[in-house]
C-alpha cells in the first residue's frame, strides 16, 4: 500500500525517478559535470577509477547517477550498470579529435544494446572552451549519428563543465525525454 501511495504522490505532484549513466571515455570531463550538477561548483577532479555516484534534482526529475571510469579497463564494466538505467549522459572531449572513433566505437555499442534501447541519450560536446574544439554537427558527423536506429533518441548539446555552460540546456531536454 505505501508503494502505491508513493508512486500515486509522485505522479500527483510531477515527480520522477530515474537512473541515469555518465558515460564517455577518460579524461571527457564526466566527473566535471556531474560535480556542476550536484554542487553548481568547478571542483577539482581525479580520475575516476571505479564509479561516483550522486542523486540529483533537475525540474521535476530525481536522478541517481553512475559516473563510470572511462579508461580502457573500466569500460568493460559498464554493461554491469545497463539494468534499470533510464538515460544515458555520453560525454565527449570536443578538442581531443584523434579519439573520436574510439568515442564512436563506444557510444555505437551502447546504443545498439538492447538493455539501454529505451533511454534516451544526452550526448555533451565538452570542452567547447578549448581551441579547435569541434562543433555539434562536426561532432555528430564524427560519431556517425544519424546512422543510428531512429528508435534511438539523442541529442548533441555543447558545453563547457567547468563553467556549466550547456548543462542545463542538455539536462533540460534529458529530464523531458525520460
Amino acid at each position: 500500500m505505501g508503494v502505491l501511495f508513493s508512486a500515486l504522490t509522485e505522479w500527483a505532484m510531477g515527480s520522477k525517478q530515474a537512473q541515469m549513466l555518465i558515460l564517455g571515455l577518460d579524461a571527457s570531463g564526466k566527473t566535471t559535470i556531474l560535480n556542476r550538477l550536484k554542487f553548481n561548483t568547478n571542483a577539482v577532479t581525479v580520475p575516476t577509477i571505479g564509479f561516483n555516484t550522486e542523486t540529483i534534482e533537475f525540474g521535476n526529475l530525481k536522478f541517481v547517477a553512475f559516473d563510470i571510469g572511462g579508461q580502457d579497463n573500466i569500460r568493460r564494466l559498464w554493461y554491469h550498470y545497463f539494468d534499470k538505467t533510464d538515460a544515458v549522459v555520453f560525454v565527449v572531449d570536443s578538442a581531443d579529435t584523434n579519439r573520436f572513433y574510439l568515442a564512436k566505437k563506444e557510444l555505437h555499442t551502447l546504443m545498439n544494446n538492447p538493455l539501454l534501447s529505451h533511454c534516451p541519450f544526452l550526448i555533451f560536446a565538452n570542452k567547447q572552451d578549448l581551441p579547435r574544439a569541434a562543433t555539434t554537427s562536426q561532432l555528430t558527423n564524427a560519431l556517425d549519428l544519424y546512422s543510428i536506429s531512429k528508435r534511438v533518441q539523442w541529442k548533441v548539446c555543447e558545453s563547457v563543465g567547468v563553467s556549466g555552460m550547456g548543462i542545463d540546456d542538455g539536462f533540460s531536454w534529458l529530464s523531458n525525454s525520460v
